[in-house]
Formats: structure tokens, C-alpha cells, sequence
């Protein structure tokens, strides 16, 4: 599975997760966690990162 994740940052500073996949053979997009899910996951634990760094 080829998964491409594009982070953006949005004019109102918020961030913007969008990931494509394109399945290998016998794969489907269902079989892998969410570009989305793993971009939340990293993005708290670089603001637990940050808080503990202050």
C-alpha cells in the first residue's frame, strides 16, 4: 500500500490532514489505519512534546 499524507496549514491556522492510497495487489484501503488517525496520534503527542520542553 502507497500511502501519500499531505499536511497543510489553513488560513485560519488551523491544520489539514488528506492522505491517498493506492492499494498493492490483494490489498484494500480498509486493511491499513487511516492517514488521518496516525496524523491525530502524532500531532498529540507533539503537543504533550512541547508541553513538557516549556
Amino acid at each position: 500500500m502507497r500511502i501519500t499524507i499531505t499536511i497543510e496549514d489553513t488560513e485560519d491556522g488551523q491544520i489539514r490532514v488528506s492522505e491517498t492510497r493506492e492499494p498493492g495487489e490483494g490489498e484494500t484501503e480498509e486493511a491499513v489505519t487511516s492517514a488521518i488517525a496516525l496524523a491525530d496520534a502524532m500531532f498529540e503527542v507533539m503537543d504533550q512534546l512541547g508541553e513538557i520542553e516549556e
